[in-house]
């Protein structure tokens, strides 16, 4: 993921408002700059269609998201929102402290975030969801170095980086959906990955009760 986006939020990628790229398919020109090649398929329309009906109300996509988010932290609390305490955006010069699992001891400079919308509710705080649109680049490298994340970022106009959908985005026709979990760098750890899950299945869900049922065969 780009260095912007608050763990948890979901992302996504769209066809014409965005690219899906693989960050590391690329080759170096005669002027050694580095040139981008081939490119993965769009989703499918039916998919494009019911995204458009989702950013037509976005109070009601929202809506739908808090109470699944809710419903499955209390089905599972290790799907419960972190707290924004947890969720620091630290100077891309600053690295973790070694030995830690968490960045308890990270006492480095932090970027400014925006306001966040908290809201309190019978299972303890949440963060109202966000939902991006933006570029994704996809790679088969786990990105743990700020600098290299940038680097990311301004070669392919990128919001967030991932590993696996680009290995079946030319296989299977389908839409890329993902909970942000990490900033992609050396603070990398695990403690966002469960809600940043349900906030991703929590969107699917809410997408796929948009898409319109279509005759097969």
């Amino acid at each position: 993921m780009a260095s912007g986006l608050e763990m948890g939020w979901s992302a996504l990628q769209r066809e014409n408002i965005l690219e899906f790229v693989q960050h590391d398919f690329e080759k170096v020109t005669e002027r050694g700059e580095y040139e981008r090649i081939g490119s993965l398929q769009r989703p499918p329309e039916f998919l494009l269609s019911a995204i458009s009906t989702v950013q037509s109300d976005l109070d009601l996509s929202l809506s739908h998201l808090l109470k699944d988010i809710e419903m499955i932290g209390k089905r599972q609390q290790a799907y419960r929102y972190p707290g924004v305490s947890h969720d620091k955006l630290f100077a891309a010069e600053f690295t973790h402290e070694s030995g830690y699992d968490t960045c308890s001891k990270c006492q480095g400079p932090t970027v400014e975030r925006k306001e966040r919308r908290i809201i309190d509710s019978s299972n303890g705080e949440y963060q109202v969801p966000r939902i991006h649109y933006g570029n994704i680049a996809s790679g088969n490298q786990v990105i743990k170095n700020a600098q290299k994340r940038d680097e990311i970022s301004r070669k392919c106009k990128i919001l967030w980086i991932e590993m696996e959908a680009a290995g079946i985005m030319n296989i299977i026709p389908c839409l890329v959906i993902r909970g942000i979990c990490d900033h992609a760098d050396s603070h990398k750890n695990d403690e966002w990955q469960e809600y940043a899950a349900a906030t991703a299945a929590a969107y699917a869900k809410f997408l796929l009760s948009m898409v319109r049922a279509r005759k097969v065969g």
